[in-house]
């Protein structure tokens, strides 16, 4: 991996593309917004706000791509005029709501009752255990461990065992991340699905994606060569070519993604003015005769 402040590629690339034609997808949790041990106190990070209006008057699209439904999403960061995926991709907004190619209104009425079951199910496994968060979101359950004390570990797991043992899951898929387990229908969509519709959607020249979580390797899949991936923290095992080492970096990877993307007067493309064999410029008014 590289690091993305001073990759000079980077830098190519999006001078190389055009204002309008670029797209800045990113994570939340993690990437845009420090991960604090209450997931319901998370807010943008200092500075993020100010990056993203940098940003789209530098000409970029700003997409925020996450597990978080819009609503939650809405309260943590300023998302006026910005395009946001919620539950990873499975509720949009900014033009993203009905691009065709998203699993039908059937299929998310249906993934929405299998998630409330399933959310109910967990309560009764694992919410006892002090510091287990169980979130029920749309179209995805989560359990949050990050509060629960070390003591509790054993107990954890065994319920957790439990749990994915319990018929009433049969059929979910289940999925690690920082300190959360997520709960998914069978129905295979998410961040990389997302990715791609989005690329569809507005055929940019230039992606470029970051993110911090398990969830977000799926993205960085589906942007592949159409763009550049950066990974908030350095790892050996992710799809991701570059890096930042925190997530205060982001800030100033977006300062340096708007000054390299600064919209330019377009030049004249007329051909210069003839002149005569003297050097000098024909006259424009009438000739003498």
């Amino acid at each position: 991996m590289k690091p993305a402040l001073s990759d000079p590629a980077l830098r190519r690339r999006i001078e190389a593309s055009r204002p309008g034609r670029r797209i800045f997808l990113s994570d939340f949790d993690g990437t845009l917004a420090p991960i604090v041990p209450d997931f319901l106190k998370a807010r943008s990070g200092r500075g993020v706000e100010a990056g993203i209006a940098e940003l789209e008057k530098a000409g970029w699209r700003v997409v925020l791509l996450t597990g978080r439904g819009l609503k939650d999403l809405r309260s943590r960061i300023r998302t006026k005029g910005l395009v946001c995926g919620g539950n990873h991709g499975w509720e949009w907004t900014g033009g993203m709501a009905f691009a065709p190619g998203q699993p039908s209104a059937q299929v998310k009425r249906s993934v929405r009752r299998s998630v409330r079951n399933a959310a109910r199910l967990l309560r009764a496994k694992v919410g006892h255990i002090p510091g287990v968060q169980v979130e029920e979101k749309l179209y995805f359950a989560a359990v949050h461990y990050r509060l629960m004390p070390a003591f509790r570990s054993a107990e954890f797991e065994r319920a957790l065992l439990s749990a994915r043992r319990d018929p009433g899951l049969a059929g979910l898929r289940w999925r690690a991340g920082k300190k959360i387990w997520e709960l998914l229908s069978p129905v295979r969509w998410g961040k990389g699905e997302a990715a791609r519709l989005l690329i569809r959607r507005f055929r940019p020249d230039l992606v470029v994606a970051a993110g911090d979580d398990t969830t977000d390797e799926e993205m960085f899949a589906a942007v592949g060569k159409k763009g550049v991936s950066v990974r908030v923290g350095r790892s050996e095992r992710t799809r991701a070519g570059l890096y930042v080492e925190r997530q205060t970096d982001m800030v100033r990877l977006m300062r340096l993604m708007a000054s390299c993307g600064r919209l330019r007067p377009v030049r004249s493309r007329t051909s210069r003015p003839r002149t005569t064999r003297s050097g000098r410029r024909p006259s424009r008014g009438r000739s003498s005769r």
